[in-house]
């Protein structure tokens, strides 16, 4: 599931952040130039060689897509509900996809497709 593939947009965000994002903290929500919202994990305190982890570490990018994806308990339509699925989707596997064990140990979670009302 890890993989060493490495994504421009996430690398530039790692360049300019400075600081680890608790996605729970709404000032830790970066915004790019396009609007899409990000949020950095830090994942240095994790031994991905074990599988508690890579779980915990798949539990810190959930809490961060549906942060970025703008999850809601409210009512949804139709629209929006696919909308946040589409973008939890893409976002997790980019971010899944960019980490490399062996390389930085934080990952952008990225917002991926315009959240309805953007």
């Amino acid at each position: 599931m890890f993989t060493t593939a490495k994504l421009i947009a996430a690398a530039s965000v790692l360049a300019l952040a400075g600081t680890a994002a608790n996605a729970s903290d709404p000032e830790d929500i970066i915004v790019n130039p396009e609007g899409n919202r990000m949020v950095i994990v830090e994942f240095g305190d994790l031994n991905l060689q074990s599988e508690a982890g890579r779980d915990t570490l798949e539990g810190r990018i959930r809490g961060a897509v549906r942060v970025v994806c703008g999850h809601t308990t409210e009512v949804q339509s139709v629209s929006e509900r696919t909308a946040y699925r589409q973008c939890s989707r893409q976002a997790t596997s980019t971010a899944l996809a960019s980490i490399d064990p062996a390389g930085p140990t934080r990952v952008a979670v990225a917002e991926m497709p315009a959240r309805p009302g953007n």
